[in-house]
């Protein structure tokens, strides 16, 4: 019978092998290619798919920091140090209104849709507003003409209906 050590040693050694065994040119596409095949088709067997829902929720639970590094990498090309840098010299605050991040949803990536390039942190509002400007400085140099124009106009009139009956 192997003992404990026996079984230590032969998972050292097996982690190494595969370690060296992934580094080698071509090994890595293969073995990403079969592992995503197996694991289609495990999440396809009855009864897999709720488990498979459960463990990924349970990992991304118990993982935040992880889940948005990885949709920092993925939707931006940067890294969660990337991003704390970021909102340090920013001072944690918006680059538009330069409201504080106190709670609730992280200051989002603002970057250009053309470039791709990152160009600060917003809020949710700031960075949406952008976007329905369609990133488009004249748009918004129109926008500010606009309000900067408006700025003395009247609140309009409330009328109040009333409801005559006639009565015959």
């Amino acid at each position: 019978m192997i003992d404990e050590k026996h079984r230590a040693l032969r998972r050292e050694y097996m982690r190494e092998y595969m370690r060296e065994y992934r580094t080698r040119p071509g090994i890595v596409e293969h073995y990403r290619a079969y592992k995503r095949e197996y694991e289609r088709e495990y999440r396809t067997r009855p009864g897999n798919a709720e488990k498979y829902r459960e463990c990924i929720r349970r990992w991304r639970e118990t993982n935040p920091e992880r889940v948005l590094n990885n949709t920092l990498r993925h939707d931006h090309g940067i890294s969660l140090d990337d991003y704390k840098k970021m909102f340090d010299a920013q001072n944690g605050e918006c680059a538009i209104c330069a409201e504080a991040y106190a709670s609730g949803p992280r200051l989002a990536v603002d970057h250009d849709h053309k470039t791709g390039g990152i160009r600060g942190l917003l809020r949710g509002s700031c960075n949406g507003g952008l976007g329905l400007f369609r990133d488009d400085p004249h748009r918004l140099r129109a926008a500010i003409e606009y309000l900067d124009g408006n700025r003395d106009c009247q609140e309009p009139e409330v009328v109040e209906s009333s409801t005559e009956s006639t009565a015959h």
